[in-house]
């Protein structure tokens, strides 16, 4: 059994969609560099899964202290050109990491992944927060730097030179479909 795996952070309207009060200008290259390591893995029959931020439940959660605007419905929804693979497993998520009260940690431990790589937005919030949690909890983890973006590239190129120093190797698509990694 394989024990990489992928995590694709918030690839959702609420960050994609011009509409969207949370739209991340220029996003659609990241999509596309996004959907070819997707297309990779599920090639390779390796576990992908797709997380998305939902709206907090607790009306006096932090989240919802710091996120005036919380997305609705149709902006919770995927990115409308973001390829979905085949077996995905999906995680609900109401913090910036994806393991803080859901189910990754027990589904990461049952599949035996020793090795996470990390896709989404935003690099600087979501996606650091993640890798910071999964370094924690004992996983290698891999950032494909062309496949994550913030709201700012000062936001993303800090945390990705954050995280290089402490958590996490960092790599581009190229490496990936190269399999130099």
């Amino acid at each position: 059994m394989d024990k990489n795996a992928l995590i694709v952070i918030d690839v959702q309207n609420y960050f994609f969609s011009p509409e969207s009060g949370a739209y991340i200008r220029n996003s659609e290259r990241v999509l596309r560099n996004i959907n070819k390591v997707i297309e990779y893995f599920s090639v390779k029959e390796r576990l992908i899964i797709f997380t998305k931020f939902i709206s907090p439940k607790s009306k006096t959660a932090n989240m919802r202290k710091k996120w005036k605007h919380m997305p609705s419905l149709k902006e919770r929804e995927f990115a409308e050109k973001l390829i979905l693979s085949e077996n995905y497993i999906l995680i609900n998520k109401e913090s910036y990491s994806s393991f803080e009260k859901t189910k990754l940690l027990r589904i990461l431990r049952k599949n035996k992944i020793e090795r996470i790589f990390f896709t989404g937005v935003m690099t600087h919030l979501c996606v650091e927060s993640t890798v910071r949690d999964s370094f924690e909890k004992g996983f290698s983890s891999t950032i494909i730097k062309d496949c994550c973006k913030s709201s700012s590239p000062e936001f993303h190129r800090s945390a990705i030179k954050i995280m290089k120093h402490g958590f996490s190797d960092i790599v581009t698509v190229k490496d990936i479909i190269n399999e130099k990694v």
